[in-house]
């Protein structure tokens, strides 16, 4: 079934404020993204720049997942970061 970019929108918004867009499912995050990407797409939607915007947003989103989280900063003189 095919998306509407107002679907997309929302999704996207949604997951701008918190909520886990893809998941932990591979699969289903693949299946996910390509669908949105082909909703949001430019190319689908010229001279749309809110399309644009969500695209790249779309394309973000998915890059932050696969990126493993930044170490902690420790100060100069400060004692080494401890977790808990």
């Amino acid at each position: 079934m095919a998306m509407t970019l107002e679907e997309a929108d929302l999704l996207i918004t949604g997951a701008k404020s918190g909520r886990d867009l893809f998941g932990a499912d591979e699969d289903k995050a693949v299946k996910l993204h390509r669908q949105l990407s082909q909703t949001c797409h430019p190319d689908r939607n010229p001279g749309n720049k809110r399309a644009e915007a969500l695209f790249k947003e779309l394309n973000e989103l998915f890059d932050l997942r696969k990126e493993p989280p930044a170490p902690p900063i420790i100060s100069p003189g400060k004692h080494r970061y401890q977790p808990h």
